[in-house]
């Protein structure tokens, strides 16, 4: 395995940024961008806290190939929500967990 099994970190939002509807809809676009298989991957991993080795399991992904996804979405979310934070807004103390700008609708 070329990759560690250890938790993959997602970056905090700022809550400000989910009551911004250009904000919401850009960091939900992060997650979009991936193909369906990985879409799932990155849905059991933020909302059910799946292990690696069982979303691979689920999803027919190699383990190194979530690892993969799950870092370059961490990675997308932490460049935009960086973005954010120099032009909108918002208090350093109050984040929410992406999963709360995942489960709100555009």
């Amino acid at each position: 395995m070329l990759f560690a099994k250890e938790e993959i970190k997602m970056p905090e939002v700022p809550a400000a940024f989910i009551h911004n509807f250009q904000a919401r809809k850009i960091l939900r676009h992060a997650v979009e961008r991936f193909d369906f298989e990985e879409q799932v991957a990155i849905y059991l991993y933020c909302f059910l806290g799946l292990p690696i080795s069982e979303i691979a399991e689920s999803t027919k992904l190699s383990e190194n190939s979530i690892v993969c996804i799950l870092t370059l979405y961490a990675e997308r979310l932490s460049f935009k929500i960086d973005v954010f934070k120099k032009a909108i807004p918002y208090c350093a103390d109050d984040l929410v967990p992406i999963t709360e700008v995942l489960a709100l609708e555009s």
